[in-house]
Parts: C-alpha cells; structure tokens; sequence
C-alpha cells in the first residue's frame, strides 16, 4: 500500500506580439492511494487484486497582458475538483511450460465535484457564448457528473522454442484527465484536462501481436509487434484558443481516432559492438464527423492526428575499441509531425481574412539527429582510492536545425515601391546547433569491468 502527493505547476510569458502579450499560470496537484494484494495458491497460478483512488485539484490559471501595450484582457480561467477510483482483478495462468494466459478486469468510477459552473446551451446549436441559455452553480463537494467504465485485458504467451516466443494482447483503456495543446503560441503550453459534463472519457481498445526471437550464443535478440489502437479523442477546433475562457467545451470536439503500426527491433548486448537498432512504420488518423456543421473538423473527413510520424528509425551502436577507449553513437530520424498552414490572404468589405488548407495537410521538415562520444576510462588497477573516466561527447554533430514547430506572421512587403500583404513562415528550433560536452566521473572503491 502507498500514499503519494504529486504538483506540476508552470508560468509561461509570451511576448511574441506586443499587442497579445500575455502570462499564464498553472497547477494540478494530485493525491494517490494505492494497495494490492497478491496471492500465489500454487506455482500454475498468480492472483492479483487492488484498488486506487485519486483526488484532483486543477487550476487553470489565470492569463494577464505581460505590459501595458498588450491588449489581452484578465482571464480567470477557473479551478476544477475531481475523485476517480478504481478496483481491479487479474490472474495469470501457467498452463503448460509453453503456454501462459493473463486476463484482467479493472472497473473505474468517476466524479466532478464542486464547485463549479456549467452553463446550458439551446439545443442542438453549436456551443458558444451567445448560444448560453442557463448557468447552474454547484456547491463545494458536490458531485454534478460521475462515469462508470469496465476495463478488461487479456494475453497469451507462447513459448514457441527454447528461443522464440509469439505474444497476443487485447487492451481496453479509459482516460480520465487528458491533453490539451494551446495552439495559438509558437511554442504551445500543453496543460492537463479533466472530464466534466460536456467531455466524456476518452476510451480505446488496442489489439496487438508480437513475436521475439533470441540468439544466445551471439547475443542477438529479434522482435517485432503488429498492433491496431481505436479511440474515442478530444480534439480542438480550428482556431481554437484554451485561454479565453472558462468553457472549454466551446473550443473543442470529440471524434475517433485509428491507430496502426508495425514495430521491428535488433539488439546485441555482448562482444566488442553492441546496441540495437529500431524502426516502427505508425500511423495516427482522426475523424470528427458529427451530425451538424458545427460537430466536425476538417468537413468530417479523417486526417492524420498531431503525433502521426509514419517512420521513426533509432539506432544505438558501442564500440569497444579497448578496456579503457569506448566510442558510442545515437542516429535518430523521424517523419515531420502534421501542420495545418495559411495559404492565401482576401479581404470582404477591408476586413483581412486568412484562408487555411485542410487540417493537417501538410508536414514540418523531417528530424534527424547525429549524436557522438568518447569514453576514455582511468587506470584498471584493481586496488586504488577511487576511478574515474572522461567522456568527450558531441550533441547534434551535423548542426541540424530541427524545427520544433511552424508558425507564421503576417507583414506589409514593399516590392517596386508596392506594399502589399504577404505571410511569411518561420522554422522554431529548440537546438538547432552542435553542443560540445566534456564529462568528469569518478567513483570511490575499485575498478569493475564485465
């Protein structure tokens, strides 16, 4: 049994525009009960049974303009209560030496509490302030909205030789506090959501086969893993902007999400060389395709979600060129994640207005990544005070200026003595340059090596 108490808190300043300059706070404070019991009758069976609580406190903040030009207004985005339990019950069964079965419930209970504001909106018409027809106070410690979820889990693994296994998994999940991305800032400021009147669950169901093979002599291991993940989601709205006001509902939508992939990995763990190299082929879709107008995104047809990276390859390589020189080396690639971008500019009666292609249409440049060291390791003598090593190493050798994120300013260009509007694009790179490390580390007591 454990008890925790976890605070994850930020401030952000954002003075990007003078004119929407602004500063955000944020907390979600969380304290956890846990306890389990396990209960093994003999060596063919495990039982497990336990339950969990947690109380949420989330305060979204409050946004104020960062000087005296800025033209952003005073926004108390307001505070949020939340209590979710849950018991679960699994067992795994040894049938044979070959093959083993795991099945698990886990059922999760839910609730909002107070206090809290909920308005009522006229029906079926989009959720927007003018639309506001009643608002409903609730009191402290009241509950205004509970969920109820079963979970169920189920796997079989088996043993197909002395070095190759096959593995069969069905996963059910449901979310209870998720993410939100503020898509209005060059560097979004993602911050935690609970579920409340207007925002059901997030639920998926995830089926997945992996198979593993081992070489022992070579110390070579071999895996791959197909898997296909459906999802309820939380999505926000084109436009949409999480600090303009405490109803949240109004800035995003709920659709379903595919999930699709295959994961390939090659590992050594002995000789001289060793590592391991990785390459998964996913992809992420979503369609938000309600019954009216204002229920979808992107005119209902599926696009690929934030985190859609169809090829993400990885590879780790040491060499152990002596017992006291160790040369190691991280490649990293990635497909560029999903934009949406402006693609022309037209004015109706002098008012300016930006057209913008489908919801992410178009792709950052891809991320590539060389990373280098050199380990060079203190006297091996066996009887000595303490040892120590020097690592040399090399952060993003080729100096790649990974874009982090897009984003776009519109300007007056002045072409032929001619100004005329135009938007012009700016790569965001967190590190876009080579960063040289030199390392010192020491130890006391005497020399290990394997």
């Amino acid at each position: 049994a454990s008890v925790a108490n976890s605070d994850y808190k930020f401030t952000v300043a954002d003075n990007t525009n003078e004119s929407t300059a602004y500063t955000h706070s944020y907390d979600l404070n969380q304290t956890e009960f846990k306890g389990s019991f396990m209960w093994s009758p003999n060596e063919k069976h495990l039982f497990s049974i336990g339950l969990n609580s947690i109380y949420y406190q989330l305060d979204r903040g409050k946004v104020n303009p960062l000087n005296a030009a800025s033209e952003v207004k005073f926004n108390d985005l307001g505070s949020e209560q939340a209590l979710q339990s849950s018991i679960f019950l699994d067992e795994k069964y040894q049938i044979t030496n070959w093959l083993s079965v795991y099945a698990g419930l886990r059922y999760s209970f839910y609730e909002g509490l107070g206090p809290k504001q909920i308005v009522r909106y006229t029906a079926n018409s989009p959720y927007e302030d003018q639309n506001i027809t009643d608002t409903l106070n609730i009191a402290r410690g009241k509950k205004f909205i509970s969920y109820r979820d079963p979970e169920l889990r189920f796997a079989i693994e088996l043993n197909t030789g002395n070095q190759s296994s096959v593995k069969l998994s069905y996963t059910e999940m449901t979310q209870y506090l998720f993410m939100l991305s503020n898509t209005i800032s060059i560097t979004p400021s993602d911050q935690w959501k609970l579920v409340d009147y207007y925002i059901t669950p997030p639920r998926s169901m995830q089926y997945s086969a992996g198979y593993d093979y081992e070489f022992p002599v070579a110390g070579i291991s071999l895996s791959a893993e197909l898997y296909y993940k459906f999802a309820k989601n939380v999505e926000y709205k084109d436009g949409a902007n999480f600090l303009s006001g405490m109803n949240i509902e109004t800035q995003i939508l709920q659709g379903n999400q595919e999930a699709y992939g295959a994961e390939f990995m090659i590992s050594k763990t002995g000789g001289r060389l060793n590592g391991w190299l990785s390459y998964a082929y996913s992809r992420s879709l979503i369609t938000v395709d309600g019954a009216y107008d204002w229920q979808k995104i992107n005119k209902g047809l599926t696009y690929p979600s934030n985190y859609d990276k169809p090829n993400v390859l990885n590879l780790v390589a040491n060499l152990h060129a002596s017992r006291r020189i160790i040369l190691s080396s991280n490649l990293s690639y990635s497909t560029g994640r999903p934009i949406t971008l402006p693609q022309e500019i037209y004015y109706i009666n002098g008012n300016k207005y930006v057209e913008y292609s489908k919801r992410n249409e178009y792709r950052i440049p891809d991320y590539f990544r060389l990373d280098l060291s050199l380990t060079l390791e203190g006297s091996l003598k066996v009887k000595k005070p303490f040892h120590s090593s020097w690592m040399f190493s090399v952060y993003n050798a080729t100096g790649r200026k990974n874009a982090n994120s897009v984003y776009f300013r519109s300007v007056n260009r002045t072409v032929v003595g001619l100004e005329y509007p135009a938007i012009l694009g700016y790569k965001y790179s967190v590190i876009g340059t080579t960063i040289y490390t030199i390392t010192w580390n020491f130890k006391l007591g005497n020399y290990t090596n394997e």
